[in-house]
């Protein structure tokens, strides 16, 4: 297929957004390697997008400058899901760089949330009490992983 401008100027890869290097995010953390790294922190035997994702996106938020953390509230009013909202608007979770309406499609279709959906800013208490783990010392250690895998060249396209 061949790449479309975005109307925001970035491109387009299978439907997919684009925010470079954080494209290939999804198959760099599908691996044993990152998982045993995921296993280290309060979101052990979790996964990325479950349980893992506001210690995977304060990471990312660390590494993108003018980013921003956003909790995903469902129906029931509390933390359902953290992403990062990069500077162009789009959002990072450990499914990759999606639009806005994308991203709330696949959560209530995938995940089952139900509608409304929202964002808030980030809170990390709140997130906690809701059983998403998000310890400084976790959000470093996946900060340094990232960081490694960035300048190895591991998360290029």
């Amino acid at each position: 297929m061949p790449q479309q401008p975005a109307r925001s100027g970035r491109t387009r890869h299978g439907g997919r957004r684009s925010c470079p290097p954080w494209d290939r995010l999804p198959a760099f953390l599908n691996t044993g390697r990152a998982y045993s790294v995921l296993d280290r922190t309060a979101a052990s035997k979790g996964a990325w997008t479950a349980g893992g994702c506001a210690i995977l996106a304060e990471a990312i938020h660390a590494l993108l400058p003018g980013s921003r953390v956003l909790d995903l509230y469902d129906h029931r009013g509390g933390p359902q899901h953290v992403v990062v909202e990069t500077p162009t608007g789009d959002l990072i979770d450990g499914d990759g760089v999606s639009a806005r309406r994308t991203l709330l499609r696949r959560w209530v279709r995938m995940e089952g949330l139900r509608p409304p959906l929202r964002f808030r800013p980030h809170d990390r208490t709140r997130c906690h009490g809701n059983g998403i783990p998000c310890t400084p010392e976790d959000i470093v250690r996946i900060r340094r992983f990232l960081a490694r895998a960035i300048r190895a060249g591991l998360l290029q396209t």
